[in-house]
């Protein structure tokens, strides 16, 4: 495993929460508005979470645990094991669907679920405490 690669994801994650808390998007109909904002949060929310599979999945080959089938699995593995607590599991998890409408079906995102994530953004923050500590 390449721990060098795995902080460089953290570095990402810390990076791009920064960016997002730049924005002054306050309600649904100012996301939905401002166009170029939107794309940067939808980015920016994509890249993060791309960032903590690859952490997920480094913790999961780290650790041996089974071998994730999907994105959401690598989550949930991630739970069932203790690695992080279930609450958070879930939370990342259910947000695969947002990371996969970004990347496969751009032009028939659902805004709002991708606003609801911006303003749980947090759960990333949650992450990286739960994780960080576990590399050597």
């Amino acid at each position: 495993m390449d721990v060098h690669k795995i902080y460089k994801n953290y570095e990402t994650i810390e990076k791009y929460l920064f960016n997002l808390d730049t924005f002054k998007i306050e309600t649904l109909e100012q996301f939905e508005d401002q166009f170029n904002d939107y794309l940067a949060i939808s980015m920016s929310l994509f890249t993060i979470l791309n960032a903590c599979i690859e952490i997920g999945e480094g913790l999961i080959e780290e650790k041996n645990l089974e071998f994730p089938s999907t994105y959401k699995k690598v989550f949930e593995i991630l739970g069932n094991n203790k690695v992080i607590d279930k609450k958070l599991a879930k939370k990342l998890s259910n947000h695969m669907k947002e990371r996969n409408m970004i990347a496969h079906q751009y032009d028939d995102i659902n805004k709002e679920d991708i606003y609801n994530l911006f303003l749980q953004k947090e759960i990333f923050s949650d992450f990286i405490s739960q994780t960080k500590k576990l590399w050597k």
